[in-house]
């Protein structure tokens, strides 16, 4: 007797395009360090200018954007201050709005930092939703309350149309024990 085990690992391959930052602009911060840190400078395309949370505010911190139209959003890009390198964002949420009052939160985790000095692009991707206006919400730092972002990023996806939802849940049909005697056989699901 040949038992045969199989491991079914389904991934989609989409394409994410960084969103032009031209027509953006901030239209919130939860504070500034001062003029010199002003939100408008994680979006100005200079990585030696930077937005920073002001002095004695402690997380949360966020910060809102108005992408100027509507895109398939699918993922940030954060890319923490330079120098000095702290003020790291590390646990996060993303929510995302069509009308910049109504938000849904659609992606989260951990930005990972390979020790204090890390000032590496950092990303999380998500699942295309249609949506003009963009928050980013640290949750916590990596070192200290502040946080800071040379420059932040936005992502669209060209290929995959947006799903209108937070997770979408695939329901497999059961899969009946098979052997390698046994008939090519197919695999149905859904997608809620």
């Amino acid at each position: 007797l040949f038992v045969f085990f199989m491991s079914l690992h389904i991934s989609a391959q989409c394409d994410l395009t960084l969103i032009d930052n031209s027509s953006w602009s901030v239209i919130y911060t939860d504070s500034e360090w001062s003029n010199d840190y002003s939100g408008d400078l994680a979006i100005d395309n200079d990585t030696g200018t930077l937005w920073h949370t002001g002095s004695g505010e402690v997380y949360p911190h966020e910060i809102h954007i108005d992408l100027g139209a509507v895109y398939p959003v699918s993922g940030i890009g954060m890319l923490p201050r330079q120098s000095p390198t702290n003020a790291k964002a590390e646990q996060h949420e993303t929510y995302l709005s069509l009308d910049g009052v109504i938000w849904k939160i659609q992606g989260g985790g951990v930005f990972n930092y390979i020790d204090n000095n890390d000032t590496a692009l950092k990303q999380s991707t998500f699942h295309s939703i249609d949506a003009r206006y963009v928050k980013l919400v640290g949750l916590s730092g990596y070192s200290d309350d502040y946080m800071g972002i040379a420059e932040l990023e936005v992502y669209q996806d060209l290929v995959c149309s947006p799903t209108g939802q937070n997770n979408q849940l695939i329901t497999f049909e059961e899969i009946l024990d098979k052997g390698t005697e046994d008939a090519p056989f197919d695999i149905n699901a859904t997608a809620n």
